[in-house]
């Protein structure tokens, strides 16, 4: 019987849990955020937490014991100098378990992300598969688009407003004066044209009466 005795066995020995625990916290404290099981993430909660409390204090006995229980000299400092001045301002409660509705593979043990609460989580990088399933997605996406019926061809796009393109102005009727004027200067150069000079006509010879009409 386990009367009396907390904590999780993970199915570990006790110096394979100390070893699980140091990983997983210098893991959290370099990333801002892990992936790992339920029962993992709550039992490697409380040891990050008392990591962030001694740093909080920030002094140089707080920094050996610190450095005793996470033997990774490169963890700590950034513990010191980044991550513990960023909660100056909170008692407890510096992480948080997302689940996640994926199981892991193989045993279908329940997962979730331990993370930090702040800015000092970053998103995590494109998991493995990734651009897999994106073009896997895509070529669903355009079977579905083809599937489907293709509007009228008058609907499926707007014409494009063209520019509006500069005209000259009509030239106006020309009214009937402006008309009369036209056709005098067209009449013009004709009575401009000089004259070819006749020669004066003669007038008609009259002819002699006969003498015995003058007798008469």
């Amino acid at each position: 019987m386990r009367h009396r005795k907390r904590g999780r066995r993970l199915g570990r020995t006790g110096a394979h849990r100390k070893a699980l625990m140091r990983n997983l916290t210098i893991a959290l404290f370099e990333h801002g955020k892990i992936k790992t099981t339920v029962p993992k993430a709550k039992e490697v909660t409380p040891f990050a937490h008392r990591l962030i409390t001694l740093a909080r204090k920030g002094t140089l006995h707080h920094r050996r014991q610190a450095a005793s229980l996470l033997p990774n000299k490169a963890a700590v400092k950034k513990l010191f100098d980044e991550i513990a001045p960023q909660f100056a301002a909170r008692n407890g409660g510096y992480t948080r378990i997302i689940r996640l509705p994926q199981k892991r593979l193989g045993d279908a043990a329940e997962t979730c992300y331990l993370e930090l609460i702040g800015d000092t989580a970053p998103v995590l990088g494109k998991r493995k598969g990734w651009a897999r399933n994106q073009r896997r997605n895509k070529r669903k996406f355009r079977s579905d688009e083809d599937r489907e019926p293709k509007p009228a061809a008058a609907e499926e796009t707007p014409p494009e407003e063209e520019a509006p393109v500069e005209t000259e102005p009509a030239p106006e009727a020309v009214t009937e004066p402006a008309a009369e004027a036209a056709s005098t200067e067209e009449a013009k150069p004709e009575e401009e044209k000089p004259e070819e000079k006749k020669a004066p006509e003669e007038p008609p010879e009259e002819k002699p009466e006969e003498e015995g009409e003058k007798a008469e």
